[in-house]
C-alpha cells in the first residue's frame, strides 16, 4: 500500500479535482493522475468517478483512503512507541492467562497492575494451557498466569493454592435439602458415577486437574455440557442445569441468592487444590513488572 497516495486521494476528496489537488500540494498535474492510475491498475479497481464533476471517489476509492489513514497512524503509534523504547520511558508486557480464568477478578488484576505501572504497554492474551505453554518457551508472550511450566530456564512464582468447591444443585438426586454448605464427610466419591457435569474447555489446566482427580478414583462422569469458562460453569451450576467444580474465588465474584438450591462442598486442600502462580523467564526474574503483578493479584484476591 503506497501510503504516498494518502494526501492526493484526501484532497481530490476534498476538492473534487486533480488539478486543484495538484496546485495545493505543489505538484503537475500529470504526476497526480499517473499515481492514480498506478494504483487502480495494481489494485484492479477505478479509485475516481471520472463521469462525475466535481469529481468523486468511488467506494474503492474511499476504502483505500480509511487505510491509508489508519496505515498512516498506525506509523505516528509506531515512532512514538519505538522513541519512548529508545528513552527508556516504557516498557513492554504479554501477559498470558487461560481463557477458563474469564471472569471479573482478572480486570480487576489489571487494573490495580496499570495503576503500579502506568506507563508499561501491556498486552493480555487468553490461551489453552499447552498453547500458552508452547507461546511462552517460544518468546511469544512474557508471562503465563497458570500452573507451573516445567523447564529449567522458568522460575515458577507461587501465588496461591485454590481451594476446590464441588456444586450439587437441587435437580441432582445427590442434593441434601436445607443444607447450602455441606461438610466433605457427607460425600460419598463413588456417587459421582455417571452423573452430569458441567465442564470447562478441556485446554484448561484447571479442568486438566479434575479429570486426572477423577480417573485416579475410577470416577466416570457424564459431561454433557462444556463451556468455555468457570465462571459461566458456575452460574449454570447455580441454575440448576448440573454438578460443577469450581475455585472458591469464582464463587466469590458471583451473586448468589441466600435461598438457592444448592449444596456447596469444600474440598480438603490435601483432597484437592489448584496451584496458582506466574511463570516468569529468567530474564524477568525480580523485575519490577513481576514484583507488580503479583502485588496486584494478591490485592485482587485479598492475601
Amino acid at each position: 500500500m503506497n501510503i504516498n497516495l494518502l494526501p492526493f486521494l484526501q484532497t481530490i476528496q476534498e476538492t473534487g479535482s486533480i488539478s486543484q489537488a495538484a496546485r495545493q500540494l505543489y505538484v503537475t498535474q500529470p504526476y497526480v493522475s499517473r499515481l492514480i492510475k498506478e494504483a487502480e491498475t495494481e489494485y484492479h479497481v477505478a479509485l475516481l468517478n471520472r463521469d462525475q464533476h466535481p469529481l468523486t471517489l468511488t467506494n474503492a476509492g474511499r476504502t483505500l483512503l480509511d487505510y491509508l489513514r489508519q496505515q498512516q497512524q498506525l506509523q505516528e503509534n509506531m515512532r512514538h512507541e519505538l522513541a519512548d523504547f529508545a528513552d527508556k520511558k516504557v516498557d513492554a508486557l504479554t501477559i498470558c492467562t487461560n481463557s477458563s480464568f474469564g471472569h471479573d477478578w482478572y480486570a480487576q488484576i489489571l487494573q490495580h497492575f496499570i495503576q503500579k505501572q502506568p506507563h508499561v504497554i501491556l498486552k493480555t492474551i487468553e490461551l489453552p494451557y499447552q498453547e500458552a505453554e508452547k507461546q511462552f518457551r517460544a518468546g511469544l508472550v512474557d508471562l503465563v498466569m497458570d500452573k507451573p511450566i516445567i523447564d529449567r530456564n522458568v522460575t515458577y512464582q507461587h501465588i496461591l493454592d485454590f481451594p476446590i468447591l464441588l456444586l450439587i444443585p437441587a435437580s441432582s438426586p445427590l442434593y441434601l435439602p436445607d443444607m447450602t454448605w455441606r461438610d466433605f464427610q457427607t460425600l460419598d466419591w463413588k456417587d459421582l458415577n455417571n452423573q452430569p457435569f458441567i465442564s470447562v474447555n478441556s485446554g484448561s489446566s484447571f479442568q486438566q486437574m479434575i479429570n486426572a482427580k477423577l480417573l485416579s478414583l475410577n470416577l466416570t462422569t457424564r459431561r454433557f455440557l462444556e463451556v468455555t469458562n468457570l465462571q459461566t460453569a458456575t452460574l449454570l451450576a447455580l441454575k440448576q442445569i448440573g454438578l460443577t467444580f469450581a475455585p472458591d474465588l469464582v464463587m466469590q465474584t458471583l451473586p448468589m441468592a441466600v435461598d438457592t438450591p444448592v449444596n456447596i462442598i469444600p474440598l480438603p486442600k490435601d483432597v484437592l487444590t489448584f496451584d496458582f502462580g506466574i511463570n516468569v523467564p529468567d530474564r524477568l526474574v525480580g523485575s519490577p513488572l513481576v514484583t507488580d503483578l503479583i502485588a496486584s493479584i494478591k490485592t485482587t484476591i485479598g492475601i
